[in-house]
């Protein structure tokens, strides 16, 4: 951009003041109408929860258009052969795994003379999982569900197990602690070896937690959890 142009925008959250001498947070996320300034699209967002201190909240400046120089602010990411775009700050600043991928140095003069990847690779992950993964670093919410049948419940969690390793392999810790809280939701005498087993992997102190309140409730379900075939693999 050449040169520097001063922009003033208002930007109102909702339900945000201090009338009473209190902070009363909006609880949810919130984007300004795009502006632009300088040549470039802008708008602003607000996250009721801050990813730097949770009792603060975020206030993000985000480039909406590409202009000049696209390239250098979008980075494309091929989910097994699927195609996303996303900004490289918003990546970036929600994510370090993201940080180190997409400005990390190189470790070695061999790979300094090579030419960046036109694209982040994701080989290991379904592409829809990956779309909600990027819905919550853009909004810090997730996607709305409808029309969901009682009967797609272990498909549902099966895909709360994908978000949460994502969440986990991108540094999401609050992805992560909310599908910990929608698992826990879940847990019952057939599934806790498999749980217990999940937990191990994924380093899930919360709902491991939940797991053993679960088996402690009673003495009777402790005993026939700890009968059960796939407890007793679990413990070869």
């Amino acid at each position: 951009m050449a040169g520097n142009q001063t922009i003033k925008r208002i930007f109102e959250v909702p339900a945000f003041n201090a009338a009473d001498g209190t902070l009363r947070i909006w609880p949810c996320f919130h984007r300004s109408p795009v502006f632009t300034a300088g040549g470039y699209e802008w708008s602003i967002s607000y996250y009721p929860k801050s990813i730097y201190d949770r009792d603060s909240i975020d206030l993000c400046l985000q480039l909406e258009s590409e202009g000049p120089g696209g390239d250098d602010i979008r980075k494309p990411c091929s989910v097994r052969g699927e195609l996303f775009h996303a900004h490289k700050v918003v990546l970036s600043t929600r994510s370090l795994v993201f940080e180190a991928e997409l400005f990390g140095g190189p470790t070695s003069t061999a790979e300094a003379s090579q030419a960046p990847a036109a694209a982040i690779e994701v080989d290991d992950m379904r592409p829809d999982v990956f779309k909600t993964l990027l819905h919550y670093i853009y909004t810090d919410t997730l996607p709305a569900t409808e029309g969901e049948a009682d009967d797609d419940e272990e498909a549902r969690s099966q895909m709360t197990r994908h978000l949460l390793v994502a969440a986990d392999r991108y540094g999401l810790e609050g992805l992560k602690l909310l599908y910990e809280g929608e698992l826990a939701k879940t847990l019952g005498e057939g599934n806790m070896a498999e749980m217990l087993a999940f937990t191990d992997d994924q380093y899930c102190s919360t709902l491991k937690d939940a797991c053993v309140g679960f088996m402690v409730a009673s003495p009777e379900r402790m005993e026939r959890v700890v009968a059960s075939y796939g407890y007793q693999q679990l413990c070869l």
